[in-house]
């Protein structure tokens, strides 16, 4: 059984899960597997409820929410013109799948700005459309916690972002103002 100096999270911290989405560590749960007892964190999300082994929490991708400086550099990411993304399916399919593993959000921002522009030039593939619905919505979670705002008003403010993205690329974004409205 993992030790208190063991523990990577503690109860009331917020974390982000590459596959479950953000949630908060409620408390930890002796439960019996194969036999053997193991301590777990619980961690309630919006939607459900899961548990990350003490022992492997290091090793399972997920993290802290981010900080406040952290999300103003993935926000501004999403505001630059978005990069052409790479012919080849599997290499954006590959792409796709390491920004999953690397769990960090500028990786998150950077993918996200890019899927956005290649489906305003072509359609995207269902891997694509998935990715993008992933992250899109990892990413309003996250925001939304880290500043205490509804997910509506990151939703509607994500939007914004990827539009000043949108005008850079097509020259339109020369504004006074930074994506996160400061006097340059």
């Amino acid at each position: 059984m993992a030790t208190r100096e063991q523990q990577v999270f503690k109860e009331g911290d917020w974390i982000k899960h590459p596959y479950h989405g953000v949630g908060q560590i409620t408390g930890l749960e002796e439960k019996t597997l194969g036999g053997e007892a193991q301590t777990f964190y619980r961690v309630d999300t919006d939607d459900s409820t899961f548990w990350i082994p003490i022992e492997e929490a290091d090793e399972s991708a997920a993290r802290p929410v981010v900080s406040e400086e952290s999300l103003e550099e993935s926000l501004k990411i999403l505001a630059e013109a978005p990069e052409t993304m790479a012919d080849h399916y599997r290499t954006r399919r590959s792409r796709i799948r390491e920004v999953r593993e690397s769990g960090r959000l500028t990786r998150v921002a950077e993918l996200l700005r890019d899927l956005a522009g290649r489906r305003r030039r072509k359609s995207l593939n269902s891997t694509e459309r998935r990715a993008y619905r992933e992250f899109r919505q990892s990413l309003i979670a996250e925001w939304s916690r880290v500043e205490g705002i509804p997910e509506e008003k990151a939703e509607s403010r994500l939007r914004k972002f990827l539009r000043m993205g949108r005008k850079r690329e097509t020259g339109e974004g020369k504004a006074a103002l930074d994506p996160l409205g400061k006097k340059k």
